[in-house]
């Protein structure tokens, strides 16, 4: 149903009313919606109503456009059941009401949302959530997103406008690649190719985070990252507390990733934690890397303060390879003791995207060698095993039925598909 007069925009006076009976979407047939409108110069008002069973909808809108500036309003309330919806295959409702605006100027951009009410349903239980903002600011330098809530509080900015904040992705894409591969980009100006960032980002728990996250548990997450392209510097730093999933809980989590000048610096620290449910006292993974040159550092204690892994991995590059080698010639895996009879560990050919192992190592009563064998066009790789015990090489719990035993034998495998023994 519509009526008005007046057909420009300086003049026209409308009204209009219009009902959806059905409309599919997702396997879903949505039913019950109605649309009022009333169109005056330069201002548009609208409201949506929903009273389908498995979606309830109230919620105004406001439009007005004058002296090239933008604004939108809206508020309302909703209910979604989106297992009924085939949104999800969990049963869980969300309810709550909303409130935003917009405001887009020729070189500004203005947003907030509220979410109030929040609540989360399931069959068992009703968790509210509460109070939810947002907000987004932008112009032509610099686009800040920031958000709060009992549980969370985010700060961002961007120093780009927001009509650029697509290329974003791309660029990091770029400064990924070039991780792997130098002469993609020069190791010492990346950085620079990343727009200026500053984001700082808190997270505490909620019990709302059981039902979205799905076996994920923390107590909380600060991140912060700055990436700062006048000083040709990335920072990365997470720190969290009393994290859990499956078989990995980590007491405390500290990590840090720093590029600068070409140069990586890498930290990964947890304390009192248990995986694949041995208790440990610390696990400390360090690495710092200058264009695939650099050494790596693994180190895990248990409760008992007992050396359980340690590892020292040094990496060597030429104008085609990177040589991995211990520079030790020692490992502790498992809390066994192993040498090598070579620093030689695993060669990488970038031409030729080719791995070649190049392991001897042995214990008193056991012997492990993994090597490639032949050129580019015939690469063999050999393993011969001898009195091998699967316990000294993998902690009990991590594969499905703990097997145990040892290994002896010989295996090869021909790069180019002939397999034999």
């Amino acid at each position: 149903e519509i009526s008005g007069h007046g057909i420009k925009q300086k003049s026209i006076v409308a009204e209009a009313m219009l009902s959806l009976d059905s409309l599919r979407y997702k396997g879903y047939d949505y039913s019950k919606g109605k649309i009022a409108c009333t169109i005056r110069p330069s201002i548009y008002d609208f409201r949506f109503i929903v009273e389908d069973p498995a979606l309830r909808l109230d919620l105004a809108a406001g439009i007005i456009t004058a002296d090239s500036v933008l604004s939108i309003n809206t508020s309302g309330a909703f209910l979604a059941k989106i297992n009924a919806l085939n949104l999800s295959e969990d049963t869980i409702d969300f309810e709550g009401s909303l409130a935003g605006n917009l405001k887009k100027e020729i070189n500004s951009f203005e947003a907030d949302l509220s979410i109030s009410d929040l609540a989360v349903i399931t069959p068992q239980k009703k968790l509210v959530a509460g109070l939810l903002n947002t907000s987004l600011r932008s112009d032509t330098l610099l686009t800040n997103l920031s958000g709060q809530s009992g549980f969370y509080d985010v700060d961002v900015k961007i120093e780009k406008p927001a009509g650029a904040l697509k290329t974003i992705i791309p660029d990091y894409r770029n400064y990924m690649a070039s991780l792997l591969d130098s002469l993609k980009m020069d190791p010492t100006i990346r950085n620079s190719y990343l727009p200026g960032i500053q984001a700082k980002i808190n997270i505490n728990y909620h019990e709302v985070f059981d039902i979205i996250l799905k076996g994920l548990h923390f107590e909380d997450i600060d991140l912060e990252l700055i990436n700062s392209p006048a000083n040709e510097r990335f920072h990365l730093t997470i720190h969290g507390r009393d994290i859990q999933y499956k078989m990995f809980e980590l007491g405390m989590l500290n990590t840090q990733i720093t590029d600068s000048e070409g140069v990586i610096n890498f930290q990964l620290a947890t304390d009192s934690s248990t995986i694949f449910s041995h208790p440990l006292n610390r696990l400390l993974l360090t690495s710092r890397s200058d264009d695939w040159e650099g050494i790596t550092n693994l180190s895990i204690i248990d409760k008992m303060n007992e050396v359980v892994y340690n590892l020292e991995i040094s990496s060597v590059v030429d104008s085609n390879n990177v040589y991995f080698k211990v520079p030790s010639k020692q490992m502790t895996i498992n809390r066994v003791q192993w040498q090598m009879d070579s620093e030689e560990l695993i060669s990488f050919n970038f031409p030729g995207k080719r791995i070649s192992p190049a392991l001897k190592m042995h214990t008193e009563n056991s012997f492990i060698q993994l090597t490639a064998v032949g050129d580019e066009l015939s690469n063999l790789l050999s393993g011969d095993f001898r009195n091998v015990s699967v316990t000294s090489l993998l902690p009990e719990n991590i594969i499905k039925g703990n097997p145990g035993g040892q290994i002896s034998g010989s295996v090869s495998y021909n790069a180019y598909g002939e397999n034999s023994r």
